[in-house]
């Protein structure tokens, strides 16, 4: 995954929320690499929402295709 463009929608001490536009390819290989399925997404959107927890940020949730 890259990412194309970020975006901070609301900030406080303890609550991040950020959208994001990805782009997203993955594939499954053989051991001889040759290719046996590709996934390939040029503009995906997603909500990361992130909160602190004392000096611990983690991801509380994401929303795919917001």
């Amino acid at each position: 995954a890259a990412i194309k463009s970020l975006s901070f929608i609301d900030r406080t001490p303890k609550r991040i929320e950020v959208k994001a536009k990805l782009a997203y390819r993955d594939q499954i290989i053989t051991s001889e690499g040759e290719t046996i399925s590709m996934t390939s997404i040029p503009s995906l959107k997603v909500t990361y929402i992130l909160g602190r927890e004392k000096k611990l940020w983690q991801l509380v949730a994401y929303i795919s295709g917001s």
